[in-house]
């Protein structure tokens, strides 16, 4: 067995090996297919088995209740969740762009022209710094930029006079409500998406040789999704100090996690027999 092994880990290791075992794999089947409609069924069902097992030594599929079907299902549980979140937020920044661009479309009244350029003046400069680089010194800078647009969009709506004034103050309001509720709605989809993810892990079976990592990936993924709340709150309150504070523990979750992966990955050998590139290896870093 281990001679298959270290078959299947030199053709992994190879690109052009691997492409060429795929595809041989792949033709088998059809292969297989045109004889079995034929009645040959020795010479098809020996095609299948030599497809199922080309495919097998390139890892297009793996066995149940093995070690490798144990940390497909943990990369495919995180994959699964950056993709959710991802795209969650995605959806939000695709709004947050044009925000600025609606508020600067409504026509202030002559006597609020001076704030109301001022408030898209902060707006701009609020969406490039969303554009720099995430960091918890950013999530700190962003949140007292926010803070500031709130305070204009505040005084701009709290005193309305004239019928045009409050039409003003309602149209502006409004786009401000969509805003907040657009952020709520990107923020409750990545919690579900975190809860899916505790509850799959929670349900995987790891081999008894990584238990400990494996609840302690759990507990870490957890904490994630509790530092997430906490720096959604923090963005909500406008309090730039503790959005900093929970960004920093964001990040330390994250860089927490992908040290477990590694270290889960080390105890089964996983890169020893699925060669990969360095950068592509989940570190503490």
């Amino acid at each position: 067995m281990r001679s298959v092994y270290a078959l299947r880990r030199a053709i992994v290791a190879r690109q052009r090996a691997r492409i060429v075992v795929w595809w041989a794999g792949l033709l088998a089947v059809p292969a297989g297919v045109l004889l079995a409609t034929k009645g040959v069924w020795t010479g098809a069902v020996s095609l299948l088995v030599v497809a199922a097992a080309l495919t097998w030594l390139v890892g297009a599929w793996v066995l149940p209740a093995t070690r490798d079907a144990y940390i497909r299902r943990v990369a495919r549980i995180l994959r699964e969740l950056a993709a959710d979140t991802q795209l969650a937020y995605g959806r939000f920044d695709n709004r947050q762009a044009k925000f600025a661009e609606r508020v600067a479309s409504l026509v202030a009244p002559q006597e609020l022209v001076a704030e109301h350029d001022r408030l898209v003046r902060h707006l701009h400069a609020y969406e490039q710094l969303r554009r720099q680089p995430w960091s918890p010194s950013l999530a700190r800078e962003a949140t007292e930029a926010w803070r500031t647009i709130t305070d204009v969009k505040n005084d701009l709506c709290c005193s309305p006079g004239s019928e045009e004034q409050r039409a003003y103050a309602a149209a502006l309001d409004r786009l401000f409500t969509n805003h907040r509720h657009d952020y709520a709605t990107a923020a409750a989809t990545s919690e579900r998406a975190n809860i899916d993810a505790v509850r799959n892990l929670a349900r995987a079976k790891p081999p008894a040789s990584v238990a400990n990592e494996h609840q302690a990936l759990t507990a870490s993924l957890n904490g994630l999704l509790e530092v997430a709340r906490e720096l959604y709150e923090a963005s909500e309150a406008a309090n730039p100090e503790r959005a900093g504070e929970a960004a920093i523990r964001w990040q330390t979750s994250v860089t927490q996690i992908r040290a477990e992966v590694r270290r889960i990955a080390d105890r089964l050998d996983v890169y020893e027999r699925w060669p990969a590139p360095a950068a592509q290896r989940p570190s503490g870093d």
